[in-house]
């Protein structure tokens, strides 16, 4: 059974003082100096086996972070591409719901569209000792919605209206069809 590397310093610790008169302190016992060693070759194995699990570990862990990163990205695209299929069922279909595939047709929604001149406070990082806070401000859309539509002014916010479809369950066909 393998040692543990506290276990390796003790024995390593006890062949030294083995190995030592104790009256003079001088090495006496040539066994126990080769028995030391033979535990400080043991011990630095044992350090490359750490170092080695370590550094898989790191390699894991940047790995990890690479397939996160991936990930997102794909997220990003997939959100991407479902806006771009709405935007094309919106200018393809005639403007009413259809329940047999599932789209769900509402005209007229409000939305807010924030523009670049629409002033966010910058995000606070505030050292508190032992810890660092971080705020991050993100635009409350419903709320500017609320304001815009009770005639208060947001700088760089404006109520838009658009069409919007939604996805819903699929009513099935009776007596065929292609579904």
């Amino acid at each position: 059974m393998a040692k543990k590397l506290y276990e390796i310093e003790q024995q390593i610790e006890d062949a030294y003082y083995s190995s030592l008169d104790p009256e003079t302190g001088e090495i006496v016992s040539v066994e126990a100096l080769n028995a030391l060693k033979e535990l400080q070759v043991e011990k630095e194995e044992k350090l490359k086996s750490i170092r080695w699990i370590y550094k898989k570990m790191e390699s894991e862990n940047e790995a990890c972070k690479l397939e996160k990163e991936r990930i997102n990205m794909v997220q990003k695209c997939l959100k991407h591409n479902m806006e771009k299929l709405k935007e094309f069922i919106l200018a393809t279909i005639e403007h009413e719901s259809n329940k047999v595939v599932g789209i769900n047709f509402r005209k007229g929604v409000k939305s807010v569209e924030l523009g670049y001149e629409f002033e966010m406070p910058e995000d606070e990082v505030v050292n508190m000792g032992f810890y660092t806070k971080k705020i991050t401000y993100t635009p409350n859309k419903e709320a500017i919605k609320e304001a815009l539509e009770k005639g208060e002014e947001v700088k760089g916010a404006k109520l838009v209206v658009r069409d919007s479809v939604s996805f819903g369950k699929v009513t099935p066909m009776i007596g065929g069809g292609d579904g």
